[in-house]
């Protein structure tokens, strides 16, 4: 825009000269080209700033001097099922959902193994040995295994084993649940934002077109007010059309 209002001033002061212009338009011209170049020293401090906070970040000198690259290419988006892949195997959310759906039928299998008898087997081998000072035996040794099995069942415990079933169910069918809902959303977030992808990749077209058209209207206003055939004021409206296009494409 500084660059542009430089030109008209220029345009409005040789206009002057040959006296096809006022005075006024001079003064005009000047006050848009110190406005927009007051914008422009606030807009520099602010990149300076923002350089300096950056270069703190890094726990570098603040006046660390760095160059960035500015050109922006659009990165190659992956398929949406892809996508979406990647969120079933990935998402941690959905990753957590899963473990505690997985803990829920583990409980579940515990309440019901329950219901079966618990058998216990025990074994052991036995070895002793005593002497005697006085007696018919001096000494006497005796050893040998020993093994037991043991069947416990309950018949009943007050119906407590199977309302603990029946909970379990639940927590297993909820986490099923949630599991599913997590899902659904995370799919529907991507699929918006796919598409808003693909439509701002369309904008980004249409919006580059209309600055090509612009700068052409603009450069052209420019020459026709060289040769007195428009005002001031249309020429300026035409600049300010094609920083208006340029601003739509750096934000879309």
């Amino acid at each position: 825009a500084v660059t542009l209002d430089r030109d008209i001033l220029d345009l409005v002061k040789n206009k002057k000269k040959i006296g096809t212009a006022n005075g006024l338009e001079v003064l005009q011209s000047q006050t848009r080209l110190n406005s927009d170049s007051a914008r422009l020293v606030l807009l520099e401090n602010d990149i300076s700033r923002s350089r300096m906070n950056f270069n703190i970040l890094l726990n570098l000198d603040p006046n660390t001097p760095f160059t960035l690259d500015t050109l922006f290419q659009n990165a190659n988006m992956p398929s949406l099922e892809e996508l979406l892949l990647r969120t079933r195997q990935n998402h941690p959310d959905l990753l957590l959902t899963k473990l505690q759906k997985e803990q829920a039928a583990l409980r579940l299998e515990t309440v019901k193994s329950s219901f079966w008898p618990v058998v216990t087997l025990q074994a052991a081998y036995n070895v002793a040995f005593s002497r005697s000072e006085v007696g018919f035996l001096l000494s006497n040794r005796s050893n040998g295994p020993f093994v037991g099995l043991t069947l416990r069942y309950t018949i009943f415990d007050g119906q407590n084993r199977k309302n603990d079933q029946e909970i379990a169910l639940v927590q297993m069918e909820n986490a099923a649940l949630r599991e599913t809902d997590l899902l659904t959303i995370l799919e529907g977030r991507i699929k918006t934002k796919v598409s808003d992808y693909s439509a701002l990749s369309n904008l980004i077209s249409m919006e580059e077109e209309n600055l090509d058209a612009s700068r052409q209207q603009s450069a052209l206003a420019r020459e026709l007010y060289r040769l007195g055939k428009t005002t001031n004021f249309e020429v300026r409206e035409s600049i300010l059309q094609e920083i208006q296009a340029l601003d739509r494409v750096i934000n879309a």
